[in-house]
Formats: C-alpha cells, sequence, structure tokens
C-alpha cells in the first residue's frame, strides 16, 4: 500500500509539496508530503516513532475515509497529550514532593520537573473531546488523556472552576469508562475532585488487562475550599480476586489525594518493575515504613520504587498507641536499581530489612534522625553509587546508617556540613566502593578531609600507608 511506502520511506522528501496517492478500498486521499515524518523503517525506538504515531493519529481523525488508512493507530492508541513527556521514577537529583503547609514555590518546581517546562498549562478538554469522537477509538489499547481543569494546578484567587469545567473533564474521562478488555495503558493527567476520583477507581475496576497506568494530578496540595477525597484501591482491585491485573508500570502521582491500599492491590504488583505513590498520605493500619514492607515483598521484581508523602506527620505514629506490626525479617529485591522514600519516619528498621544487591540510586527523607534506631551493616548494599538523604542530626550519621563506610563519603562533606551537630538539610554524596582495608583507617578520624592531607598523621598507619591502600582498590 502507498501509505505504508511513504511512511517507510527512509529517503528525504523532495522540498516542494507534492501529493501521496493513499488507496485503500476504493477510496482516494491527497497528504501534502511534508505531512509525513521521515524515519528508518527498522527503527523500534519510542522517541523516532512517536512523531508517526501522532501524525497518524491527526490524519486519521479528519474523516472516516482517513480512518480506513490508519485502522490499527485509531483502534490501538489515543493520545490527548502529545507531549511526549514520560514519568520520571528515578532516585537522581529530583525535587522531593511539596509537603502540606510548604512554599507555593515547592509545588511550582515540583511539577516543572514532572510534566515539563509548560507546566501549568494544560491541554485543551474540548479539543481532546472532538478528536475522539472524530476517531471513535472504542477498544483501544491505550488512552493519555489530559482533564485537567485550566488554573486549578496552580490555585485560583478568583474563586473555583465553573460547574460547565467539570463537566467538560468529567465527560471526557466517560469515553474512557465503558468496560474496555484490550485496554493495557492509562494515561491520566487531572484535577482532584471527589467525583473524577470515583470515575478514576472504575476505569481501574474494569481494566483487567492494565498493564501501565501512569496518573499526575497536579492539584496544589493544601486545596483550600474543597472536600479532600481519598481513593481506595480496593475497590478497584478487590480483595476477592476479581480484578486480574497484573500491572508492570504503576506510576501514581497526585499529592493532594490521600489513598487506601489494601491487599487487592499489593496482589497487582505481583509482576511490577516500577511503582510509584506519590500523595497527601496512605491510610493504613501499619507505620508507613512497615506497610512498605508489604509492599517490596508483594513485588520483587521492582527495579524502581518512589514513596512520598506530603503529609508532615504520620497519622499511625502519632495516634495509634498500638499499631499493627510487620513480621518480615528479611526481603530480597534482587533488581531494585532505584530507591526513593520521602516519608515521616524511615531509618535502619526498613533499610536492615532489605537484601538490594544492585540498589545504586538512594534518596530518603525523613523527618527522624536516621541513625536513631541503630545502624545497618557495613557494605549493606554493595552497588550503591549514589545517595541523597535528608533528615535532622549529624550529617555521618545518616550515611552510616544506610551501611557506607566512612571513607565512601567523606570526600564529598565539607566543614560546614561535617562540625553540625544538627544539619537538616538534604546531602548529597558520590560513593566510593567499600574496601575494609581502606576504612581500617577511619576508625578514629574526626575531620572529613583528613585522609587528602599528607600533614596529619593517622592512628594504625601513616597518610603514606593510606595512600597506597587506596591506589591499590
Amino acid at each position: 500500500m502507498l501509505a505504508n511506502q511513504a511512511l517507510n520511506n527512509p529517503f528525504p522528501l523532495p522540498p516542494v509539496p507534492i501529493n501521496i496517492d493513499f488507496t485503500r478500498e476504493a477510496h482516494t486521499m491527497y497528504v501534502p508530503s511534508e505531512a509525513i515524518p521521515q524515519r528508518d523503517p527498522g527503527t523500534t525506538d519510542p522517541k523516532v516513532l512517536r512523531p508517526f504515531i501522532q501524525c497518524a493519529l491527526r490524519l486519521a481523525g479528519i474523516d472516516s475515509k482517513f480512518r480506513t488508512v490508519f485502522p490499527d493507530n485509531t483502534t490501538d492508541m489515543f493520545d490527548g497529550i502529545c507531549d511526549g513527556h514520560v514519568p520520571i521514577v528515578r532516585s537522581l537529583s529530583t525535587p522531593w514532593i511539596p509537603k502540606l503547609g510548604g512554599a507555593p514555590t515547592d509545588h511550582k518546581h515540583y511539577w516543572t520537573h514532572h510534566l515539563g517546562q509548560t507546566w501549568p498549562a494544560s491541554a485543551d478538554i474540548l479539543i481532546q473531546s472532538q478528536r475522539f469522537d472524530k476517531a471513535q477509538p472504542i477498544g483501544a489499547a491505550t488512552y493519555k488523556i489530559d482533564i485537567r481543569i485550566p488554573g486549578h494546578n496552580v490555585g485560583r484567587k478568583s474563586g473555583q472552576p465553573s460547574f460547565s469545567a467539570w463537566m467538560a473533564s468529567a465527560c471526557m474521562l466517560a469515553r474512557i469508562c465503558t468496560p474496555n478488555p484490550a485496554l493495557r495503558v492509562l494515561h491520566l493527567r487531572m484535577s482532584v475532585q471527589e467525583d473524577l476520583i470515583r470515575m478514576v477507581s472504575s476505569v481501574l475496576r474494569h481494566g483487567h488487562r492494565l498493564t501501565e497506568v501512569v496518573i499526575m494530578g497536579d492539584t496544589p496540595v493544601e486545596m483550600r475550599g474543597q472536600i479532600r477525597p481519598i481513593l481506595n484501591f480496593g475497590d478497584a482491585y478487590p480483595e476477592d480476586g476479581s480484578n486480574p491485573a497484573e500491572l508492570h508500570t504503576f506510576v501514581f502521582r497526585v499529592p493532594a489525594l490521600r489513598v487506601r491500599c489494601p491487599g487487592g492491590f499489593l496482589r497487582a504488583l505481583r509482576k511490577a518493575h516500577t511503582c510509584c505513590i506519590a500523595v497527601q498520605n496512605i491510610v493504613t493500619q501499619k507505620r508507613t515504613w512497615e506497610w512498605t514492607l508489604d509492599l517490596v515483598k508483594a513485588a520483587p521484581s521492582l527495579k524502581a520504587l518512589e514513596l512520598s508523602e506530603a503529609l508532615p506527620w504520620d497519622p499511625v505514629e502519632e495516634y495509634n498507641m498500638r499499631p499493627l506490626q510487620n513480621k518480615h525479617t528479611t526481603i530480597r529485591l534482587n533488581d531494585l536499581l532505584h530507591l526513593t522514600l520521602d516519608l515521616h519516619q524511615v531509618d535502619a528498621r526498613f533499610l536492615s530489612k532489605l537484601q538490594a544487591p544492585n540498589l545504586k540510586f538512594i534518596r530518603i527523607s525523613s523527618r527522624a534522625v536516621l541513625s536513631d534506631e541503630g545502624f545497618c551493616p557495613l557494605n549493606h548494599f554493595p552497588s550503591l553509587s549514589y545517595a541523597n538523604i535528608w533528615c535532622p542530626g549529624p550529617t555521618t550519621c545518616r550515611f552510616q546508617a544506610i551501611g557506607l563506610g566512612k571513607h565512601q563519603f567523606f570526600h564529598n562533606l565539607t566543614d560546614d556540613k561535617y562540625f553540625l551537630d544538627n544539619y537538616d538539610q538534604e546531602v548529597m554524596v558520590h560513593i566510593k566502593k567499600f574496601n575494609a582495608d581502606v576504612e581500617r583507617f577511619y576508625s578514629n578520624i574526626h575531620h572529613p578531609h583528613l585522609h587528602n592531607d599528607a600533614d596529619y598523621p593517622m592512628q594504625d598507619g601513616s597518610s603514606a600507608e593510606l595512600a597506597d591502600v587506596e591506589q591499590s582498590d
């Protein structure tokens, strides 16, 4: 077919606009050649293929004749976002979740990072609805839609969004609420509102074959003048197993929302490699760090995990004098590479139970001193190369609490960080490979840069001996 030949043509098209004849089922249409992107026909790179999918969707939305040329694209995918931004779940220098009562700039910085430089702009809901009605992608495998209310993500001073705006958002979401056994991928950007949350729960409940769920809600954490809804994942993933979904990617980044995550939801993560839950707080009868052990136990194949709470305290820790206890002793996560924990309390009681031999990047934010409950064994995470920790207390203790030897991170610390007894800011270090012989020289060092100065003698060996050991490492 000429359409396929045109899309697969690896040679440059002439600069002068020409007409290409698309023929299928006795329909003939003419499209300017510059409307067709160019690519190598053998490529499978999503970044290269995305313009072709978007081009096909635009052409298929013209009328029914164009849809006969692109039946696979229109039935397999509807993309109302079209900005190419992918969800970020990695433990590098990414911003922390904006806290309840925090600065407005934290909210802006957070969402500019996760939704791109065009934030707070959102896609036009009416245009998406018109495109959807023209393309009629009923039974599509992929839905990507943006139903955010303009201005709702920055906090309007002139009152709440109009009823018509909410209706347009709900009507667009209702288009995908019909049970769809073909649905595999759902990307949704939304404003937090109680009725919309119920509809999202319905979509998830009927998505028995969903493997990728990415939901972003950039409503400010405070939600002034609004009722804060609670999303119960137990409604979408019941304990009786009536929803057999096996999620591979689950990214739920809605800092203004409270969620409940019962056992049925955890079973849906049994084959997940990416999981992010960034919400106001996770409602559970356990302390959040103990519930996290249940999650990682249920998802042994995780490669990237982020759990972040905007609430600066743990209600169970504060008010429940007899919380449910966690019985896990050791949990092995052979594939885990990225770990981000932004919770009220994280300490060695949690970290010492994780056996993650390939963990390379870790980010922790805790309102409690990380070393209050002891230390992990030395070299507990043998592959660790990057750590970013924010908690009260001395800087050295927080890194020793995760099992690092002094020689692995001392080279990152400056005097202003090292000598303070309480440095309640984030500290990022790049980590050297553990060496037991080198660590022996650091056992009684009280200055962060002593090993770099040949004028300072060392106990149990000279600085020259230390240099020889480091070079032999």
